[in-house]
């Protein structure tokens, strides 16, 4: 294993997710998928009841968990918003308002920290002529769901990224997105906390 670190890093990975975590209600619980920067896992010592926090990269972890071949790991990056509320006519008379970011400005004092990844997954494992294109898009969330959903849909725009109509097959967020998701979009743009929890406890019935 010491010829081949990637084997030692798939290994810990599993360690940390499938043994010090199984039953544990914390990985259920989305509001540990709010700052993709501060994910900490108590494990314990070999040896002894003692533990030690250990930081648990988000990012790189759901790249292993889903296979994505990363093609473009963005830098972080922060942004301030202007915010205007607008009617929208699909909504009942009593709230038919909505928050919308009509400018999207990247800072490096500003309160939305975003990262993007785009790679692709092979549809059929070991074969190299069917690639889905993915994106994966982390955010930092705020106390504010509305401003932060209105960032997102700001930020698609910006980068000219469509849920409906998209060079990706596949969109990972995470959080509460808020999109307006019809036909294919439903199927293209997915939760990435769920994606997570099934992922990672794919098969364990079969090794425990």
């Amino acid at each position: 294993m010491e010829q081949h670190p990637e084997l030692r890093h798939d290994y810990t990975l599993k360690y940390l997710l499938d043994v010090e975590t199984r039953g544990s209600a914390s990985l259920l619980n989305t509001e540990w998928f709010r700052d993709p920067e501060g994910y900490m896992l108590k494990v314990k010592q070999p040896g002894s009841d003692e533990s030690r926090k250990t930081a648990v990269d988000l990012v790189e972890t759901f790249n292993w968990l889903i296979g994505l071949h990363v093609s473009h790991l963005d830098k972080p990056r922060t942004y301030v918003a202007r915010f205007e509320r607008e009617t929208d006519p699909e909504l009942p008379e009593d709230q038919n308002t909505r928050l919308k970011a009509v400018s999207l400005r990247e800072n490096e004092d500003g309160a939305y920290w975003i990262r993007q990844v785009e790679g692709h997954v092979r549809r059929i494992p070991g074969s190299d002529e069917d690639l889905a294109k993915v994106l994966v898009v982390w955010r930092k969330l705020t106390d504010d769901a509305e401003k932060d959903a209105a960032v997102l849909e700001a930020l698609l725009e910006k980068y000219k990224i469509g849920t409906t109509d998209s060079e990706f097959d596949t969109i990972y967020i995470n959080g509460p997105h808020g999109l307006n998701l019809t036909g294919r979009a439903r199927d293209r743009v997915n939760s990435l906390e769920e994606t997570f929890h099934a992922r990672m406890w794919e098969g364990c019935d079969d090794d425990f």
